[in-house]
């Protein structure tokens, strides 16, 4: 299962996304829901591919897409109904993609019932995917199918986290 779906993200981002990084027309580039949400021609064409992609590997799941869920929130409410429901964001970091910045990547999670059972993060400029499955931990898979186990650096309580965020 983990390799099929990292080829997919593969396949994918090699087709959709990949040849329209750097060569974006303006009207391939739109806003949703304000001028720091954008959305490109690459979004939608890569998650309607990730979503057939998806639904052919795993025929009885669900698939849930950024894109889609933006244009009809009530989507959301698959979350609630029983088996299993992939969770994909085609470009996550569209701005930088639209940018023309090398710091986007495509996600994918797989839950059921409130419980989240794998995530997927690819770098399409890499070609890296980092992969996490509930009770097996997480790992970085190189192009040439090498694995990398990830781990946390220093782990400290949540009280003692710090982070950042954009003010824009």
């Amino acid at each position: 299962m983990i390799e099929d779906v990292i080829r997919l993200l593969r396949e994918v981002s090699r087709a959709e996304i990949m040849p329209r990084f750097k060569h974006l027309a303006a009207g391939d580039v739109r806003s949703k829901s304000g001028p720091l949400d954008p959305v490109t021609v690459a979004d939608e064409a890569a998650e309607r591919a990730l979503d057939a992609g998806l639904r052919a590997l795993f025929p009885g799941d669900d698939v849930l897409g950024e894109e889609a869920v933006s244009a009809d929130a009530s989507l959301l409410g698959r979350l609630a109904r029983p088996g299993r429901v992939w969770i994909i964001d085609p470009i996550d970091g569209t701005a930088n993609f639209a940018a023309e910045l090398p710091l986007f990547g495509v996600m994918a999670a797989l839950v059921e019932e409130d419980r989240i059972l794998a995530g997927f993060i690819h770098d399409p400029v890499s070609d890296d995917t980092a992969v996490a499955t509930l009770g097996s931990g997480a790992w970085m898979v190189a192009p040439d199918g090498a694995r990398r186990r990830l781990r946390v650096a220093a782990p400290v309580p949540v009280a003692q986290m710090t982070g950042s965020m954009s003010w824009r």
